[in-house]
């Protein structure tokens, strides 16, 4: 019987606390005071009422909303029961510590989550799903951990181990009951199977980019030489003054960001330190990690001053930046438009790059940006075709899958006997199945003619 706060902790307008497991209405009743009792309450019907200590009956301590979700129609599989009450941390505090003195304990982390796994409610891709949806920083994120936790990313492994399935089955047939199985399956059949479960991985497999910058967002840095107004950049696209701005060159000497939403992705605007050579030992330690912060970026903005043409600072940025997908920007259009500043910009971009006039202080261009920078974020994605991976463990799942496959492939090539052949699909079987969590295809279970994966 477990108890804890299902609300994140802090105030709010509501508090929720959760109790699960065989006795969870029994428990719930020790503490709950309300018009009926909730052993005859029908499942998933709000009772109200007041919540109290077993042991100080008269003094309550909040007023709530009591549901209670008998197994197996709950979350968890088990019977719950919800107390939903006003958002003060003490209130919630002193109804999980009532709920534990009525015979609870607390619950660890993620053990909701964990019993729903263990009762079969959700695969191991959707439990983790759970915590994806929870820390989902973009809509993007949101939209694939919720599209997972309905079982997405689990159908579409659960069709390729179908696939493979309907091809080991009968070989497994003829190998253990070849008396009665005289011929073999056709090794065509085998080998388009092979083809299409590889197909269907490496489609999965590409989307690594993409659950990168889902899970983690993509960072962003402004780069040029000082004074050309990275940060009064960075304060009009945040819309807010988040950098300090100053006419004196060198203002920024450490990293300043802040975080955006573009085009479905979290997005880490970074503005960085004026890149030039320069013997102050506090503005140089500043370029240093000006120059990191570029090399770790998922998009460099090079940001060249519009009336001015480019001297060697300007250079020495557009060198620093070459290999990174990049936009560059002449800001400051509203002072001027220099002939030579718009040569050097479109040679740095070339075919990688594109040039964009923005006025920082009045606002001009700054749509185009923006519009600008979500594309290339969208870009370095990905196409964006059903559910995305975003766990290491996934990702490693369906490499041993591949690999097994393409040995399978190579024992067919190499006229393999049949055992051999079946071994190698039933390791590539064993590897999807753990992608979700089913321990049920392991190498020792055999595979009955017309079973379906779990």
């Amino acid at each position: 019987m477990i108890a804890a706060l299902a609300t994140p902790a802090g105030t709010g307008a509501l508090a929720v606390v959760r109790l699960s497991g065989d006795d969870a209405v029994t428990v719930a009743e020790r503490v709950f005071r309300g018009r009926g009792a909730l052993s005859t309450a029908p499942s998933h019907q709000l009772r109200r009422g007041v919540v109290v200590h077993p042991d100080r009956p008269d003094d309550p301590i909040d007023e709530v909303l009591a549901v209670v979700m008998r197994a197996p129609r709950s979350y968890t599989g088990e019977t719950v029961v919800e107390f939903s009450g006003h958002g003060s941390p003490e209130a919630a505090r002193s109804i999980v510590e009532a709920l534990i003195d009525a015979g609870a304990r607390p619950a660890t982390p993620g053990e909701f989550t964990r019993r729903a796994f263990l009762n079969g409610k959700i695969d191991l891709a959707q439990a983790e799903a759970v915590a994806g949806l929870v820390e989902a920083r973009g809509r993007r994120a949101r939209r694939n951990a919720l599209s997972q936790l309905q079982g997405g990313l689990s159908g579409r492994v659960g069709a390729l181990r179908r696939r493979l399935l309907d091809e080991l089955a009968p070989l497994e047939a003829f190998i253990d009951f070849g008396d009665d199985v005289p011929e073999a399956p056709g090794l065509d059949r085998i080998i388009m199977a092979i083809d299409e479960v590889r197909a269907g991985i490496d489609r999965l497999l590409g989307g690594r980019e993409r659950g990168r910058l889902m899970t983690h967002g993509a960072t962003v840095a402004l780069a040029g030489r000082p004074n050309v107004g990275k940060s009064s950049l960075l304060n009009a696209i945040a819309g807010q003054e988040r950098a300090l701005v100053h006419d004196a060159p060198g203002t920024t000497r450490d990293l300043v960001d802040v975080e955006l939403s573009l085009g479905g992705y979290a997005v880490r605007l970074v503005d960085t330190a004026g890149i030039r050579v320069t013997p102050d030992p506090v503005e140089s330690a500043g370029v240093d990690r000006a120059r990191r912060a570029v090399h770790e970026a998922d998009v460099a903005l090079l940001v060249l001053e519009a009336p001015e043409p480019p001297g060697d600072d300007d250079r020495l940025v557009a060198e620093l930046i070459d290999d990174r997908p990049m936009l560059v920007i002449r800001n400051k259009i509203d002072l001027g438009d220099d002939a030579a500043c718009r040569d050097f910009a479109r040679r740095v971009a070339g075919n990688k790059g594109e040039v964009l006039p923005v006025s920082a202080r009045r606002g001009d261009g700054l749509d185009h940006l923006v519009a600008s920078l979500a594309g290339r974020i969208k870009a370095a994605a990905g196409d964006d075709e059903g559910p995305t991976m975003t766990s290491l463990r996934h990702y490693e799942a369906l490499f041993r899958a591949r690999g097994a496959l393409d040995r399978t492939a190579e024992a067919i090539a190499e006229g393999a006997f049949a055992d051999m052949q079946a071994a190698e699909l039933r390791e590539s079987l064993s590897a999807l199945a753990g992608s979700d969590g089913d321990s049920s295809m392991s190498g020792s279970t055999p595979i009955v003619s017309g079973s379906t994966p779990k």
